[in-house]
């Protein structure tokens, strides 16, 4: 089969293009133009290169074509920028932008990535059928590009899936990230600063996190939106204390040293009851 992903040297879309490949599939990566990791990008023949800001992506001209339409492209996902209303107002055109060229390009599903922001603040499993109530501008910004996109890939007899991603760690992970800042800090021997860590946490490495998007691009029922994690959780404090001890560090961990967010999210667990319909479905 052959992909075609936007957001292509993200954490999560340069993992998807290494298990495609790995399964012999082709896939066409979307870059912006001016990018500064197009050496993360693998070495390999399955690959096309596609140079196109998310801006421009109602303009690509391309008699390229493929199955699937995966669109990780997203602006301003981190800092002040989430709650900039015109921003991410942009990022659901982008979005609408890439559903029309989805269908342009013969694809015959269209996947969007969500987040967790979508659902708000919640104290339960995160399911398909959670209601959400996003309450930071980054989260309902995704909500309505997800909302919006659905009818869209409707109109354009494309199927659709929504995967609202939980937190996600591993190679060509953000630095700026919590893992990411304290393995910086344990590997340059240095204390670390962060909130009390006391949040129910689900985290899945990004290689795990591929192979079910993959799933759902295969087996994903039309028209679902799909939470996206391990399944599992523990406070963030063990995540960190865990980590001190894999890498036998004796830095300070200063716990309570910054303040949580507004709006912090203190329980984040994904039910991931679903995976066992995507395997019979495969099978």
């Amino acid at each position: 089969m052959k992909v075609i992903l936007t957001g292509a040297t993200s954490m999560i879309g340069l993992a998807l293009t290494e298990e495609l490949i790995k399964n012999n599939d082709d896939v066409i990566m979307i870059v912006r133009e001016n990018s500064k990791k197009l050496d993360l990008i693998p070495n390999s023949k399955k690959i096309t290169i596609l140079k196109c800001d998310l801006e421009n992506l109602s303009k690509l001209d391309t008699l390229l074509t493929a199955d699937y339409f995966i669109h990780l492209g997203w602006d301003k996902t981190i800092g002040k920028d989430r709650d900039n209303c015109y921003i991410q107002n942009l990022n659901i055109k982008y979005t609408l932008d890439a559903v029309n060229l989805a269908s342009k390009m013969r694809c015959k599903k269209f996947i969007g990535i969500g987040s967790q922001a979508e659902y708000g603040l919640k104290d339960e499993k995160l399911s398909i059928d959670t209601p959400c109530n996003p309450v930071t501008g980054y989260g309902i910004a995704k909500y309505a590009a997800g909302k919006f996109s659905k009818i869209l890939s409707n109109q354009l007899g494309l199927e659709f899936n929504w995967i609202r991603v939980l937190s996600v760690y591993g190679k060509n992970d953000n630095p700026n990230t919590l893992i990411s800042y304290v393995l910086n800090c344990i590997k340059n021997n240095v204390d670390a600063d962060v909130t009390k860590c006391e949040q129910i946490w689900d985290y899945i490495e990004v290689t795990d996190a591929a192979k079910i998007i993959i799933d759902i691009l295969k087996y994903g029922k039309n028209g679902v939106a799909y939470p996206l994690g391990s399944g599992n959780a523990k406070p963030l404090k063990e995540y960190l204390e865990d980590l001190k001890l894999k890498y036998n560090s004796h830095i300070k961990i200063n716990y309570g040293a910054k303040d949580y967010y507004e709006n912090q999210v203190m329980y984040l667990v994904a039910d991931m009851s679903y995976l066992d319909e995507l395997k019979s479905e495969e099978k």
